[in-house]
C-alpha cells in the first residue's frame, strides 16, 4: 500500500489529486509564509526541486494525461502512471523530517520545502538521501522501474535576514521584499539548479547560486576551475588552536581548507566546498586536506616531543563518510604519516550523522579501534530528538562541539540551556570532552569556564595560521 494515498473527492487546488501531496500553489503559499517567518529566525530555508529521470510513457487519469512526459500508450496494469506517481511520492516522503513539505509540481517533477536548516550542508544530506532512494526499483504493476532523479537545491533567507560571510544581516540578492515574488525567485533557482543536474546526466543534485553569477563568480562555481585548483595544488589547510580554557595550554588545532585561487584570492570553504559536493570532487577535496594534516602534524610530533599528544581535527564531509572504502583510506593516510595513535580527530556534522545507516556507524567504530577519534560537530539542541541522536550512548562518538552560534549567543538564558544541557549529555553518554566552538569575547569565554567546558576555539583564542606560523605558536 502506498504511504500517500491520493484524494479522490474534494478536488482542492491546494492539494495534488493524484499524491495527495501539497500542490504547486499550495507548496508556493507555504514558501511564502516559511519566508516571513524566517526573518525571525536564525536558520536557513531550502528548496528542493525534482525531476524524475527516465519515466515510461504511460497514460493515465485526466490529473496525469495532459503531462507529456507520462503519456503516449494505453493505460495498463490499472492506470500505472498514477501508481508510479504515488510510488514516487511514497519514496520522497520517507526520507524527508516531520515537518518539511513535498509537493507534486507537474507530470514527474516535484518540490521539498526544508524550513529549518543551518547550510547547504543539511539541504545537500537530504538532496544524497533522495537520490539514493530511487535508486531502488519502483515496482508498478508488474514490472520493475529503474529510476533515476535529478534535483536541484536552492538555499538561503528572507530578504531582510540574509546573513553576510561576517554574520552580519544583509539584502540577499536575488530575493525580492514581497514573499509571493520571493516565493517565486527561490522555485527558479532550484529550478535552475535542477536543470543543470538534469544536463549532466541526472541521478544527482546541484546546488543554486545565491545570486546572479558575474563572471567572477561563473569562474568559480565551474567544476572544472575547481578540478583544476586541486591539480595545480592550490588548495591550502590553515589550523586554528583547540585550547584548556583554564590554563591556555594548546592541546590540538582544528583544520579549515582555503583555496587559494589565482584570480579570485584566499576564498573561504562556503565559497567552494558546496561545488565540491555537488560536482564529485569531494572525496579528492577531502583526501587532500587528511594528507597534508597529518603529514603536518606527524612533522609538529617529532618536532616537539614534549606536545606528543597534540591533535588535528578534520571535518568529514557526509559524500565521504558514506563512501564503502573511507576506513581503509583513513587507516592508510595514518600509516603514511606516521602520527601518534590517538591525534587523529573526525569531526562528523550533526545532520550527516542523523541519516547516517548502520554500515556508516560501525566503519566509525572500525576508526575508532584504529584509534582515531570521532567528535559530533556543530551540536545544537533541536527538539524533537531524531534517533539515532536521542541517545549519543549508542553511537560510536568519543566528544561533541558545541555549535559558535549557541557559542554567539551567551548569555542568552537559551543558550545557556544548551551548553548545559551539552555538558550533561556528554557525562551520561561518557563523552570527553566538550569543545565549545566560535569564542570570540572574554565574556563567552568566562561564562564558559564557570559552566564547565575545559576546551574552546575561537578569534578570542587563536586566529586561524598557515602550517608555519602555527609551527612558531608550538616553538614559543
Amino acid at each position: 500500500m502506498s504511504l500517500v494515498e491520493p484524494l479522490p473527492s474534494n478536488r482542492s487546488p491546494f492539494v495534488d489529486q493524484v499524491t495527495g501531496l501539497s500542490s504547486a500553489a499550495m507548496f508556493r503559499e507555504l514558501l511564502g509564509h516559511s519566508l516571513l517567518r524566517s526573518r525571525r529566525s536564525p536558520m536557513d530555508l531550502a528548496v528542493l526541486r525534482l525531476h524524475l529521470d527516465g519515466i515510461p510513457e504511460l497514460a493515465g487519469d485526466p490529473d496525469v494525461a495532459g503531462d507529456p512526459e507520462l503519456a503516449g500508450t494505453p493505460d495498463v496494469a490499472g492506470d500505472p502512471s498514477r501508481q508510479l506517481l504515488q510510488l514516487a511520492a511514497a519514496r520522497i516522503v520517507s526520507c524527508l523530517r516531520a515537518g518539511d513539505v513535498a509537493a507534486r509540481l507537474a507530470g514527474p517533477e516535484f518540490a521539498v520545502l526544508l524550513e529549518n536548516t543551518w547550510s547547504p550542508s543539511d539541504a545537500s544530506v537530504v538532496a544524497q538521501r533522495i537520490l539514493a532512494a530511487f535508486r531502488s526499483p519502483l515496482v508498478v504493476g508488474d514490472a520493475e522501474l529503474a529510476l533515476t532523479a535529478s534535483v536541484g537545491v536552492a538555499v538561503g533567507t528572507a530578504p531582510d535576514r540574509a546573513r553576510d560571510p561576517a554574520g552580519g544581516a544583509t539584502a540577499e540578492p536575488g530575493l525580492a521584499a514581497d514573499p509571493a515574488t520571493s516565493a517565486d525567485a527561490f522555485i527558479r533557482r532550484a529550478e535552475l539548479a535542477m536543470e543543470a543536474a538534469r544536463s549532466a546526466g541526472g541521478d544527482g543534485f546541484r546546488l543554486s547560486a545565491t545570486a546572479p553569477p558575474d563572471a567572477s563568480i561563473q569562474l568559480l562555481i565551474r567544476t572544472t576551475d575547481l578540478r583544476e585548483g586541486l591539480e595545480r595544488d592550490e588548495i591550502e589547510v590553515a589550523y586554528q588552536p583547540v585550547v584548556e580554557i583554564d590554563t591556555g595550554r594548546v592541546t590540538g588545532f582544528e583544520v579549515l581548507v582555503r583555496w587559494n585561487h589565482p584570480t579570485l584570492g584566499l576564498l573561504a570553504p562556503r565559497d567552494f566546498v558546496p561545488v565540491a559536493e555537488s560536482s564529485g570532487l569531494m572525496e579528492r577535496l577531502g583526501e587532500r586536506v587528511l594528507r597534508q594534516s597529518l603529514q603536518q602534524l606527524a612533522g609538529w610530533q617529532r618536532d616537539h616531543p614534549i606536545q606528543s599528544e597534540l591533535s588535528v581535527s578534520v571535518n568529514i564531509a557526509s559524500s565521504q563518510l558514506h563512501r564503502d572504502s573511507f576506513p581503509a583510506e583513513i587507516r592508510q593516510l595514518m600509516s603514511d604519516s606516521g602520527v601518534s595513535p590517538g591525534t587523529l580527530i573526525l569531526e562528523v556534522d550533526e545532520a550527516a550523522l542523523r541519516v547516517a545507516g548502520q554500515g556508516t556507524l560501525d566503519d566509525l567504530n572500525q576508526l575508532r579501534r584504529a584509534g582515531v577519534r570521532i567528535y559530533l560537530d556543530n551540536w545544537r539542541v533541536r527538539p524533537p530528538a531524531i534517533p539515532p541522536l536521542d541517545d549519543l550512548s549508542e553511537l560510536p562518538l568519543d566528544g561533541l562541539k558545541l555549535a559558535a552560534e549557541v557559542v554567539a549567543a551567551l548569555p542568552d538564558e537559551a543558550a545557556m540551556d544548551t551548553a548545559r544541557s551539552a555538558l550533561a549529555l556528554a557525562f551520561t553518554a561518557d563523552l570527553d570532552p566538550v569543545v565549545a566552538k566560535g569564542v570570540e569575547t572574554a565574556e563567552q569565554w568566562r561564562i564558559l569556564a564557570e559552566l564547565g567546558f575545559r576546551l574552546g576555539q575561537g578569534y578570542r583564542i587563536g586566529t586561524p595560521q598557515d602550517a608555519t606560523e602555527t609551527g612558531a605558536l608550538l616553538a614559543d
